[in-house]
C-alpha cells in the first residue's frame, strides 16, 4: 500500500474522531481500575484494597520489592502486602498502580509504532524521576503529585498510538504525523485522566504542558515541574517533541528557585531515590 495514503488515512481518522468525539480512549486493566477506585474512595476498606491487588501477583510483586528497597527498608524485611501498604502510603501506591497500568497498555502490539511507543514511555519515567528530585526540597509541592505528574503528562498519546498501529507501514518520523500527535495529545491526556479519575491538578498537567506562555504567577505549581524537567532532559533525548528554549522555560525556573543552567548532576540523589519507584524498562 501507497504510504501517502496511509498517512492520509490515518491523519483522517484521528481527525474525524476527536471532532466527532470517538476516540477511542482506553481503560486501565481490571485489577487496576478496582485499586484505583479503592485509592480514591475514603470510605474504602484497606483489607479490600490488599485484596484486590493480590489478585494481580505482577502488581503485588512490584509493590513489596518497593516496600523493601533501599528507600523504604527501615531495617525490617516485610513479606505482607498490607504492611507494604502501610508503609508506602496511598500516594505512593497509586503511582505503582499507574505505571503497571500504561507498562500493560503501551507496549501491546503495535507494529511499527512500538519503537515509538516504548521512546514515549521512557520519557514519561526520566521526567517523573526528574519531577520527583526537582521537588524534594520544596515543601509547598509534593514529591508523589510530581512523580505521577510525570508519568502521565503524555498519556494522550496512548489513543493515538493505537490508531497509528493499524498501520503498520506508516513512516513515524512523517511530519504530518508527529504535527497531529503533538497537536492533539494534551486534549486527550485529559480527557483519558478525566476518565481515569485522576485529581484536577494532574488532568491540568496533561492539558497544559505544551503551553509556551503562561501567565501564572506566584508559587510554582506541578506544570512548572514538567516543563523545567522536560527541558533538561531536551538536550539528552533523540525525542521528535519541540522544546522551549531557556527564556521560554526561565518563570518556570525561577518560580522553582532553579536557575535555568542546572542539569541532571545536580539532581542526582533525587533521581536514584526515583528509581527505586520506577526503575528501568
Amino acid at each position: 500500500m501507497d504510504s501517502k495514503i496511509s498517512i492520509d488515512q490515518f491523519l483522517n481518522e484521528v481527525t474525524e474522531a476527536i471532532e466527532s468525539d470517538h476516540l477511542i480512549l482506553p481503560s486501565p486493566p481490571d485489577v487496576v481500575l478496582r485499586v484505583s477506585k479503592l485509592l480514591d474512595d475514603p470510605d474504602s476498606n484497606p483489607n479490600e484494597l490488599v485484596k484486590t491487588i493480590s489478585a494481580d501477583a505482577a502488581l503485588a510483586a512490584r509493590i513489596l520489592k518497593v516496600a523493601n528497597s533501599v528507600n523504604f527498608n527501615r531495617g525490617t524485611q516485610i513479606e505482607s502486602l498490607q504492611q507494604a501498604v502501610m508503609r508506602l502510603g496511598l500516594k505512593l501506591i497509586k503511582i505503582l498502580v499507574t505505571n503497571h497500568a500504561m507498562m500493560q497498555i503501551f507496549f501491546q502490539p503495535s507494529g511499527n509504532a512500538a519503537k515509538l511507543i516504548s521512546q514515549i514511555y521512557q520519557h514519561s519515567i526520566d521526567v517523573a524521576r526528574l519531577a520527583y528530585a526537582i521537588t524534594a526540597d520544596i515543601k509547598y509541592l509534593s514529591t508523589d503529585d510530581a512523580m505521577l505528574s510525570g508519568l502521565v503528562h503524555d498519556i494522550g498519546y496512548l489513543p493515538l498510538l493505537q490508531v497509528l498501529a493499524k498501520y503498520g507501514e506508516i513512516n513515524i518520523n512523517d511530519k504530518a504525523i508527529q504535527a497531529i500527535m503533538i497537536q492533539e495529545h494534551p486534549v486527550l491526556g485529559g480527557k483519558l485522566l478525566n476518565k481515569w479519575n485522576f485529581p484536577t491538578s494532574i488532568i491540568h498537567v496533561a492539558e497544559q504542558h505544551e503551553q509556551i506562555e503562561r501567565s501564572d504567577t506566584g508559587n510554582a505549581d506541578l506544570i512548572d515541574v514538567i516543563f523545567v524537567a522536560e527541558h533538561i532532559l531536551s538536550n539528552m533525548e533523540n525525542n521528535f517533541e519541540p522544546h522551549r528554549s531557556d527564556q521560554e522555560n526561565l518563570m518556570s525556573y525561577i518560580r522553582l528557585g532553579l536557575t535555568p543552567h542546572c542539569s541532571l548532576d545536580d539532581f542526582s540523589e533525587g533521581i536514584e531515590a526515583a528509581k527505586q519507584i520506577l526503575p528501568a524498562i
